[in-house]
C-alpha cells in the first residue's frame, strides 16, 4: 500500500500556521489530521483500484483486499463469512491475522444475521477475543451467496476511520465481486450449451457404453479436469462403465476398484462430493476420494450423483485434478446443472437401446442380401448334419524311449574306486570293464592274514611238542579263522574289476562320480540298458485314458526320424497315474525291435493312436462338456 508524502506537506507552511503571526518558539508545527487522513483514504483507494481491475484469483484478490485493510487500519486481523444454510461459517482460507475460531462462531451468529439484514456496517466487541473490536461490514452483490467482511481491531483504535476503510474495502469488493458475477453469468451461458450439446451426443449414442466415452470426453474438455470417470447402476450396483484415456476399463485393476469406490461413496452420500473439501467441517465419509486421489496422483476430485428430474438414480461421474481445477466455484456449479440432464438423458438411451440379439439381427440384415442369408442357415444346417458323421477318436501324446530291460554293475565289497572306464552313453558288452576297485589295502591285509596263520601253525607244532593239548587246540581254531579271512581276501583281490553283465549302453555312473570315491558292499555303480529290443512309453493324458485300450494301433514319429515312423499295437498300461510335464498321465507300453541300433535310450517322439469310432460332434466338444458338467451343478 502506498504511503501518502506527509513530509511535502509539512513544507507547505500556510497550509498549518496562519501567516500574519509567527508561532511561538515552543509550538510544533503539525499537519492536520484531516488532510492526513484523506491521502490515506485516496492510497488505499488507489490501492483498491488496482486490485479490483486486476486478474487475479478469487483466494489472491481476497488475501489482497484483507491486506490492505489492515494495513489501513492498523487491525490485528481480516475474515470473510459467508453463510451456508443457517449458519455463518469461515470461509476456508480466507482469513489474516488474529481472527474468530471455527468453534467461536457461534456466539457471533445473532450480529451476522443483524448486520446482513440490516445492510449495515456495525462494531461490537469480542468476547471471544478478549474483548477486542469487531467490524462487522456486509457484502452484497446480486446473484452471490450471504458475505460479511470482519476487521478486528485492538481497543482505543480509531473505530470512525476503521468504518470508513472497511466501507472502502468492501465497496472495492462488491465491485469486484459484479465483475466477477458477469462473467459468471457468460459462463453459465456457455455451460448450457455445452449441456444441450452433451444431451444431444448421448441421445444419438448407438450404445450406452459409447454415450458413457462419449460423456467422459466431452465433460473433460468442458471442465478442465485431468481424468474423469463415470459408472451406471445395473442390477442395484455401481459398474465402471468408461474412464478418461482408456479405451477398455479393466475392472480388476486397482484404479479402477478406486474409482469405482469413490463413486459408491459419492452415491452413499447422496450429494456432491469435494475431496480436500472447501469446509473443513464437511470431510467426512470421503476416505475412497482419498485413496483415489493416492493412487491417480491428483491434488483434488469431484463427484456427483447422476439422478433424474424423477429422483431415480442412474450412476455416478467424478473429475480429478489441480486442486485449482475442481475447487473452482464454476465447476461445481456445472456439474450439479449438468447431472440431472445427463441421468435423463441417460435412462432415455436405456430405454430405447435395442437388445443385443435385435441390434445383431438388424445388423445381419444390414449388411447381406437375400440369398446371403439363405446361405448362412443352409450351412448352419450342414455343420449340424457333419456333426453326426462317425470318425476315428484319435489322442495325441507324447513319447519317450527307454530300455526293455536294465542291469546294475555293483560294487563287491566295501572299498575306494580307482578309476572308472565309462560314462553314460557308452555302448559296452558283456564282461567289459567298468571301473576297478583299489586293491593296495587288500593286498596288504592279506600279507598280514598269511603270515598270521603261518605263525599260529608254528605255534600249534610247539604246543602239541610240548603236549599241551588246550593250547594247541587253541591254535588250530586261530589257524581255521585266519584261513576263513584270507580266502575272504584273496576273493576281494581276484574280483578289483567291475565289470558289465550284458551287453547295451551306460544309462547312468561316470568316471567323474565314481573315481576315488568310497563305495560299500552292493552299490549301484553303473546302470547298463539292453538295446535290444527297446521300449517306448506314451505318455496318455489322464482325460483321454478312457478312450485308449490295449492293441489299440498307434503311430509313433520319434524327433529326427520322421520319415520312418514306427507302428505297433499298445502292449501294456500301467495302472497307476503319474505326473510327467506338469500333467496327470496313464503310461503305455510298447516293445519295438532295435536290431539295428537306430534308437537310443532317452528319445522323444509325438504319438498318434487311433481309438474307437465317435461321432464328429463328441469328438470336438465332448471335453468342454465334461468339464461343464464337473464344474457346474445344474449339468
Amino acid at each position: 500500500m502506498n504511503t501518502p508524502n506527509i513530509n511535502n506537506a509539512n513544507n507547505d507552511s500556510s497550509s498549518f500556521v496562519r501567516v500574519d503571526r509567527p508561532a511561538p518558539i515552543h509550538t510544533k508545527v503539525t499537519p492536520r489530521p484531516t488532510d492526513r487522513t484523506a491521502a490515506a483514504r485516496a492510497a488505499l483507494a488507489a490501492e483498491l483500484l488496482k486490485v479490483t481491475a486486476s486478474d487475479l484469483s478469487d483466494p489472491a484478490a481476497r488475501e489482497c483486499y484483507r491486506k490492505l485493510l489492515m494495513g489501513a487500519t492498523g487491525g490485528v486481523g481480516v475474515c470473510h463469512l459467508t453463510k451456508s444454510g443457517a449458519q455463518w461459517r469461515l470461509v476456508n482460507e480466507g482469513k489474516t491475522g488474529r481472527v474468530p475460531k471455527v468453534a467461536d462462531l457461534e456466539s457471533l451468529q445473532d450480529i451476522c444475521d443483524q448486520v446482513y439484514s440490516g445492510n449495515k456496517t456495525q462494531v461490537s466487541t469480542l468476547a471471544c477475543l478478549d474483548s477486542l473490536t469487531g467490524v462487522f461490514a456486509p457484502i452484497t452483490v446480486l446473484g452471490q451467496d450471504a458475505e460479511l467482511l470482519l476487521l478486528v481491531v485492538k481497543k482505543g483504535k480509531n473505530i470512525a476511520g476503521a468504518l470508513k476503510a472497511a466501507l472502502q474495502v468492501v465497496t472495492a469488493m462488491s465491485l469486484w465481486l459484479g465483475r466477477k458475477t458477469a462473467a459468471q453469468a457468460n459462463w453459465q451461458v456457455a455451460s448450457l450449451a455445452s449441456i444441450i450439446e452433451l444431451v444431444g451426443k448421448i441421445e444419438t449414442s448407438a450404445t450406452i457404453n459409447v454415450a458413457a466415452e462419449e460423456i467422459v470426453n466431452a465433460t473433460l474438455r468442458r471442465s478442465g479436469a485431468s481424468v474423469a470417470a463415470i459408472a451406471f447402476r445395473k442390477k442395484g450396483d455401481l459398474k465402471l462403465a468408461s474412464v478418461s484415456g482408456v479405451q477398455k476399463v479393466d475392472g480388476s485393476s486397482q484404479i479402477s476398484r478406486d474409482y469405482l469406490q469413490a463413486l459408491t461413496e459419492s452415491s452413499i452420500r447422496e450429494e456432491q462430493a469435494i475431496y480436500p473439501p472447501l469446509d473443513a467441517n464437511n470431510d467426512h465419509l470421503l476416505f475412497a476420494h482419498q485413496q483415489a486421489l493416492a493412487t491417480l496422483q491428483e491434488q483434488a476430485m469431484l463427484s456427483q450423483p447422476l439422478v433424474t428430474s424423477d429422483g431415480d438414480e442412474v450412476g455416478a461421474w467424478c473429475f480429478a485434478g489441480t486442486q485449482q481445477s475442481i475447487h473452482h466455484p464454476g465447476l461445481s456449479r456445472f456439474v450439479a446443472a449438468a447431472s440431472p440432464h445427463v441421468a435423463d438423458a441417460i435412462q432415455i438411451l436405456r430405454r430405447a437401446e435395442k437388445s443385443r440379439l435385435s441390434r445383431v439381427t438388424t445388423l445381419i440384415k444390414k449388411k447381406t442380401s437375400v440369398l446371403t442369408r439363405w446361405v448362412v442357415p443352409l450351412g448352419l444346417m450342414a455343420c449340424v448334419l457333419a456333426m453326426w458323421v462317425p470318425v476315428t477318436y484319435r489322442v495325441r501324446c507324447n513319447a519317450s524311449i527307454e530300455p526293455a530291460t536294465r542291469r546294475f554293475a555293483v560294487a563287491p565289497f566295501d572299498g575306494l574306486v580307482l578309476m572308472g572306464f565309462a560314462e553314460p552313453g557308452d555302448l559296452v558288452k558283456r564282461g567289459d570293464v567298468l571301473a576297478e576297485i583299489d586293491g593296495r589295502t587288500i593286498r596288504w591285509e592279506l600279507s598280514g592274514v598269511t603270515a598270521e596263520r603261518r605263525q599260529s601253525l608254528r605255534q600249534r607244532e610247539i604246543e602239541l611238542t610240548d603236549r599241551n593239548i588246550p593250547k594247541a587246540f587253541l591254535a588250530e581254531l586261530e589257524n581255521e579263522r585266519l584261513t576263513a579271512e584270507e580266502s575272504v581276501l584273496k576273493f576281494k583281490r581276484e574280483n578289483l574289476l567291475v565289470k558289465s553283465p550284458v551287453d547295451g549302453v551306460v544309462l547312468s555312473g561316470s568316471l567323474e562320480r565314481s573315481e576315488a570315491a568310497s563305495v560299500e558292499t552292493g552299490q549301484v555303480l553303473f546302470e547298463i540298458g539292453q538295446m535290444n529290443p527297446i521300449k517306448v512309453q506314451l505318455a496318455v493324458p489322464a482325460e483321454d485314458i478312457a478312450q485308449v485300450a490295449i492293441g489299440d494301433p498307434v503311430t509313433i514319429w520319434i524327433n529326427g526320424q520322421e520319415e520312418e515312423p514306427i507302428k505297433a499295437e499298445i502292449a501294456r498300461i500301467q495302472p497307476r497315474s503319474e505326473i510327467r510335464d506338469a500333467r496327470n498321465v496313464f503310461v503305455a507300453e510298447i516293445k519295438v525291435d532295435n536290431e539295428s541300433e537306430r534308437f537310443r535310450p532317452g528319445m522323444k517322439g509325438s504319438v498318434r493312436i487311433d481309438g474307437r469310432q465317435r461321432t464328429l460332434g463328441w469328438t470336438l466338444f465332448h471335453k468342454p462338456i465334461n468339464y461343464l458338467r464337473s464344474q457346474f451343478t445344474f449339468f
